[in-house]
């Protein structure tokens, strides 16, 4: 346990990797079945990345920190990967809007996202503004990643909480002695 922050460090900069990965995988796969317009399926990454950040965090309690884990570090451990995550999704991101993503394949999702609000009864002026607010953040990937990150953030940390309250497992007999 003498490299504790060392692992500490690199057990949750390889979990932010393994996290980041899952995205742009995962945005790949919603890019190639033509899914960009569906708010639920963007959403549905969110348990894969419960189970990864469960898996590190009872992984490292298990082999680094000899069976304990305070709440403060469990959160750590499953926050800080969300973060270094983020970084590599964002890198992604910016280079995806800017080398892959077409001026039709945007329009296609503004199509796509227009059938859908007319069938759920909305109006042609709110139609327009959801299309406009679309584009804005397409023509505008620094603002999409604002709001990414606040996503991330959210989520991140209401998946660490959880996370660091299942795994909290306090070593008693040094809560004892240092009293």
């Amino acid at each position: 346990m003498n490299n504790s922050g060392n692992n500490f460090f690199r057990h949750t900069l390889y979990t932010g990797i393994v996290l980041g990965v899952v995205c742009i995988i995962y945005y790949l796969l919603i890019y190639l079945t033509n899914q960009m317009a569906n708010q639920w399926v963007a959403w549905m990454l969110f348990p894969f990345l419960f189970v990864i950040s469960a898996v590190a965090v009872f992984y490292f309690r298990k082999k680094y920190s000899g069976g304990f884990l305070s709440f403060s570090r469990g959160f750590n451990l499953s926050y800080l990967p969300y973060l270094y995550g983020f970084i590599m999704n964002s890198v992604f991101h910016l280079l995806y809007m800017q080398r892959i993503m077409t001026p039709d394949y945007v329009n296609k999702i503004i199509e796509q996202t227009t059938t859908k609000l007319k069938a759920q009864g909305l109006n042609q002026k709110q139609i327009d503004a959801s299309a406009t607010v679309t584009r804005f953040f397409f023509e505008h990937p620094m603002w999409g990643i604002g709001i990414s990150l606040l996503s991330f953030a959210l989520m991140g940390a209401i998946i660490s909480v959880i996370l660091a309250a299942v795994a909290r497992k306090e070593n008693e007999k040094i809560a004892f002695e240092d009293i």
